[in-house]
């Protein structure tokens, strides 16, 4: 299977992502949230294992989307380590320890494309399929 620009992709039985990282895909997904993708990179940065990007179309959205975020994590009882951008609604990156979400307007999202930044790591576009084997399951 392979990604963008040809880079080939793990087995996703294999992926390491952990149920954090299922969880908060879930969570976005059933908010409405637009394209969100989980990128590996644990072998690239110690500043996390996992980015899980998404967006919305409006700063409302972006800050619905990080409250259901905050709301998921704390019912788990995980926490979310700190916050960026909450109040402007354009950026918003959640640090939950070793996944850090990044919530977008599509508008912004587009223009700095993390997705291209981060080229080197393994790209998954979240699916129905994903909570299961993410999970261990």
């Amino acid at each position: 299977m392979q990604g963008e620009e040809g880079h080939e992709l793990p087995n996703l039985e294999q992926h390491e992502a952990t149920a954090e990282t299922a969880l908060i895909c879930q969570t976005l997904v059933a908010k409405k949230a637009h394209a969100v993708t989980v990128l590996d990179v644990s072998a690239l940065t110690s500043v996390a294992d996992h980015f899980v990007v998404a967006s919305s179309g409006s700063r409302l959205g972006v800050q619905a989307l990080c409250d259901a975020v905050h709301e998921a994590l704390r019912e788990h009882g995980l926490p979310v380590l700190r916050s960026e951008g909450y109040a402007e609604g354009r950026w918003v990156c959640l640090d939950c320890g070793d996944v850090l979400v990044h919530v977008f307007q599509d508008a912004v999202r587009e223009y700095f494309d993390l997705e291209r930044l981060w080229g080197d790591a393994p790209r998954h576009d979240w699916t129905e399929e994903m909570p299961a084997l993410l999970s261990g399951a």
